[in-house]
């Protein structure tokens, strides 16, 4: 038995699967692409700075997006008879043919923008979907979703690890002279308008603070943008409390115990981005793990908690200062874009097509060709770009989401502390998806996308059984148990 398999088994609270199942195709094709995800913008950066191959760092970068999409249609055409599609899901698919429409009819009735920013707007609006779509079909192709879900979190606690030590080792010359990390945004990334490190946001002025003429430097880590780095581990630490509440209800406090030193990591990692989002995010989402596994004491130690991070670290303290008196320039940069979104969007009922808001319609084009450049809040975003039936139908299937990943019948089917993570954390994004899109970002959300759709793979097995009782259908029906979940058909 594999290392991780050992772990996973007794974290799940089911017997153990069998080793096919484990080694299968999904999940080793999972597996890669979650390893994948953190490491190929260092390896590109390298390629790019001190190999001095442009083409050869896009490569790298453009691996994911070919990998996921053969890994999905390889498991598409082999398990997706065993899909059972429910009426969220049938809102996900409307908002992906929403996705087509809205890329093609402006520019039948003439707009100009230009091809390259509809097309990465599209990719990125799809991405929610695309990863969903793979976790769901992956759990039907046999996939080992505890075993997936501790890879990811090992994969996610070296990441953090890493943005932790690179954010307090390196010294401000390291980003300003050292690593070109504003050239291989603007050339391999392709954003041309990323002229210097305060344009992707790797120092941030905060009220006035100390050192507040150069800036604080904000972690990316593996990544490139502090946003989405903070972003990236919000899951990590939401499933982590999970776990340690199943862990302390089930009395393996040596389990509780390990899983707690890796909380710290996490923890750690979302603070040194200095992303408020992230941090607003966890803070709600532990609180709702909190409450559905009864842990109301826990809230008030993570409020004092909080509050000694609100002491000690500078840069969290000058944040949260910043935004509370009005003297930070980020916050009222949020104010104006979301000002910009409001009145396009009463000017654009209908909305204005794909391309038309966030940082590629604004980025990837000048003139008539430029976008309306609408960001901030993804909902804002999603209005302009695919209209209101394409919210709504966002809407509709995250509502589905949330419904059965959290409002279950007693309690979730094994792992619990999967499902409910997963939803809590999503609960999370969600409601601060209403100050930045994260998302809408491949790299970084990628993660927490496949974790859903691995999730509700395993809610709805278990639905199945209780409702058909031969277990047949779905191939991951022997990790779901036989804790009795509502329904989810309509």
């Amino acid at each position: 038995m594999s290392l991780l398999g050992s772990l996973a088994r007794p974290w799940g609270g089911t017997r153990e699967q069998p080793a096919a199942k484990r080694l299968s195709v999904a999940t080793i094709g999972l597996a890669i692409l979650v390893l994948w995800l953190p490491i190929q913008t260092p390896l590109a950066i390298v390629v790019f700075q001190y190999g001095h191959h442009e083409k050869w760092a896009q490569a790298l970068l453009l691996v994911k997006d070919v990998y996921a999409a053969l890994l999905i249609a390889y498991l598409f055409v082999r398990y997706w008879r065993r899909l059972t599609f429910y009426w969220f899901d049938w809102a996900a698919i409307g908002y992906a043919v929403l996705i087509v429409v809205y890329s093609i009819v402006p520019w039948l009735l003439g707009s100009h923008i230009g091809v390259t920013a509809v097309v990465a707007s599209a990719r990125e609006l799809a991405v929610p979907i695309e990863l969903y779509a793979l976790g769901r079909l992956a759990v039907a192709g046999g996939a080992d979703i505890r075993w997936l879900v501790v890879w990811a979190l090992t994969v996610a606690a070296a990441a953090a690890a890493f943005t932790v030590l690179v954010w307090a080792l390196t010294p401000r010359t390291f980003w300003s002279t050292t690593l070109d990390l504003v050239t291989f945004v603007r050339v391999v990334q392709g954003v041309p308008n990323v002229q210097t490190l305060w344009d992707i946001s790797i120092l941030a002025r905060l009220g006035g603070g100390l050192d507040y003429a150069n800036g604080f430097v904000r972690a990316v880590g593996p990544f490139t943008q502090p946003v989405g780095t903070g972003h990236y581990f919000v899951l990590p630490v939401v499933m982590t409390v999970a776990f340690i509440y199943q862990a302390i209800d089930q009395r393996r406090l040596w389990a509780a115990g390990a899983m707690a030193a890796a909380g710290f990591l996490f923890v750690a990692a979302v603070i040194v981005p200095i992303s408020r989002g992230a941090w607003i995010a966890v803070a709600l989402a532990v609180v709702l793990c909190s409450l559905v596994y009864r842990r109301r004491a826990i809230i008030f130690v993570g409020l004092a908690v909080a509050a000694v991070a609100l002491v000690m670290v500078p840069a969290v303290r000058f944040s949260v200062v910043a935004t509370v008196t009005g003297t930070d320039s980020s916050a009222s940069d949020h104010a104006s874009a979301l000002g910009k979104g409001i009145s396009t969007v009463i000017d654009n009922p209908i909305g204005l097509g794909v391309g038309q808001s966030d940082q590629f319609g604004q980025v990837l084009g000048s003139g008539d060709t430029a976008g309306a450049g609408i960001g901030e809040n993804m909902y804002i975003t999603l209005l302009v770009s695919v209209g209101p039936l394409g919210l709504l139908a966002f809407l509709v299937w995250s509502a589905g989401l949330i419904k059965y990943l959290i409002a279950v019948r007693h309690r979730a089917p094994p792992p619990s502390w999967i499902v409910i993570g997963s939803g809590a954390a999503l609960v999370g994004y969600l409601v601060t998806a209403l100050l930045a899109p994260p998302l809408m970002r491949f790299t970084t959300s990628a993660t927490v996308w496949l974790v859903v759709g691995l999730a509700m793979g395993s809610v709805l097995a278990a639905s199945r059984l209780a409702t058909d009782g031969d277990g047949e259908g779905d191939t991951d029906s022997a990790a779901a148990g036989d804790h009795s979940i509502a329904s989810p058909a309509m």
